[in-house]
C-alpha cells in the first residue's frame, strides 16, 4: 500500500509554515515529520510527500526520512494540483494509495491499519474513517478511482468523489477524534496536545 502525503499548501489560515511547526511537547520533530512517522509505524513502507510552497525548508525537514518527495510546482493552482502529482509518481501496479494530510500529525496509527484492512475485505473503491458518525481523514482511494481524481480542479479534493456518489464509500468507525483536527490555525495547536 502507497501513502501520499499532502504538503504542498500555503498554510495562510496559520500565518507561518505550518507543518515545520514543531509537535507539541516534541521539540525538533516538525508536524509534517509526525505525519511520515506514523505512516511508517503502520507499516506503510511506500510513503510520497508532495511538497510546494517552503519546498526547500520543508524539503530539508525531512531529511533522513525513508520517503519520496515529489515537488508541485503548480501548488498554487489548489489541492487538485497535488493530488495529481502524488498520483503521478505512484508505482505502476498501485492497487490504492492512502492520502494523509501534512497536518494530522494525532492520527492513530491503528486507524491507517483499520482503512487498509477494510479496503482488502471489503473491496470498496473509497475507504473513510468516522468518529462520533463524522467522517474525517486520511481516506483510502482504490486505483479504479484515480481517472477521477486526476479530474479535480482548482482547491477541490477526494472529497469531491465522496460526495458525486459515482463509488461505494466504505465508512470505518474509529476510536480515534484525530481524524477531524487538522492544524490550520495556531490555536489548533494546543487543540492537538490532548491527542499526542
Amino acid at each position: 500500500m502507497s501513502a501520499i502525503i499532502l504538503a504542498a499548501g500555503a498554510a495562510s489560515r496559520f500565518g507561518a509554515p505550518k507543518l515545520l511547526q514543531p509537535l507539541p511537547g516534541r521539540p525538533g520533530v516538525p508536524l509534517l515529520v509526525g505525519v511520515v512517522k506514523i505512516a511508517l509505524v503502520a507499516g506503510l513502507r511506500s510513503i510520497i510527500v508532495v511538497v510546494g510552497c517552503q519546498a526547500p525548508a520543508v524539503i530539508a525537514a525531512l531529511a533522513g526520512q525513508p520517503v519520496e518527495i515529489v515537488e508541485n510546482r503548480r501548488w498554487r493552482e489548489g489541492l487538485s494540483s497535488s493530488i495529481r502529482a502524488g498520483l503521478e509518481r505512484l508505482p505502476a501496479d498501485a492497487a490504492a494509495a492512502l492520502f494523509l494530510l501534512g497536518d494530522q500529525p494525532a492520527i492513530r496509527p491503528a486507524t491507517l491499519t483499520a482503512l487498509i484492512e477494510a479496503q482488502r475485505a471489503g473491496g470498496a473503491p473509497i475507504v473513510v474513517p468516522t468518529f462520533d458518525g463524522r467522517r474525517g481523514n486520511p481516506t483510502l482511494f482504490d486505483r479504479c478511482t484515480f481517472d477521477e481524481l486526476r479530474r479535480l480542479a482548482g482547491d477541490e479534493g477526494g472529497r469531491a468523489l465522496l460526495r458525486a456518489g459515482r463509488f461505494r464509500v466504505a465508512e470505518i468507525p474509529v476510536p480515534d477524534p484525530a481524524i477531524l483536527l487538522d492544524v490550520d490555525r495556531p490555536e489548533d495547536l494546543e487543540r492537538l496536545k490532548s491527542l499526542l
